[in-house]
């Protein structure tokens, strides 16, 4: 999937206190997935273990392929529609319910986004996809006010 992703969008949705994670693949390929509070907070806490392994969000941050990203507007870009939309898992997506997650030999983070039953979606991230990820979803707490705090994702020590 990550070979012709070209955009992802997470928008808070009040009506449905929910955010809606969408992801364009290719010209007119939508995948919609519905994301609770629950979901979400578990899909924070992955995302942030695994950006650890790299030396968290700040050491990505200011890598040269993220910063190439964002001065190229990856994080400030609309979200472009689709002309003749294509929604494989239909135009309401899917109420997310499981996360599965594995690493490759290249380091890489394979997601599975899945619903109660049925197929889902697989996501291939690398560090910089993983960073963007993360950074949209926090930015989809943050306007959903659930009052999930960054540092509660961050992995304490013990003295």
């Amino acid at each position: 999937m990550s070979d012709n992703l070209q955009q992802l969008n997470i928008t808070y949705i009040p009506k449905e206190d929910r955010l809606l994670f969408r992801v364009r693949a290719g010209s007119n390929t939508e995948f919609r997935i519905w994301f609770t509070r629950r979901y979400t907070n578990l899909l924070m806490k992955l995302l942030t273990e695994n950006m650890q392994k790299f030396g968290g969000a700040e050491t990505i941050a200011v890598s040269n392929e993220t910063q190439k990203s964002i001065q190229q507007g990856a994080l400030e870009k609309k979200y472009q529609e689709p002309q003749a939309p294509d929604y494989p898992f239909g135009e309401n997506g899917f109420i997310a319910y499981q996360l599965k997650i594995a690493s490759d030999k290249d380091n890489n983070l394979h997601l599975q986004l899945l619903p109660e039953k049925g197929k889902g979606m697989n996501l291939k991230l690398d560090k910089k996809i993983l960073f963007m990820l993360h950074n949209l979803l926090f930015q989809g707490i943050n306007r959903a006010n659930w009052k999930l705090s960054y540092d509660d994702y961050l992995p304490t020590e013990i003295h």
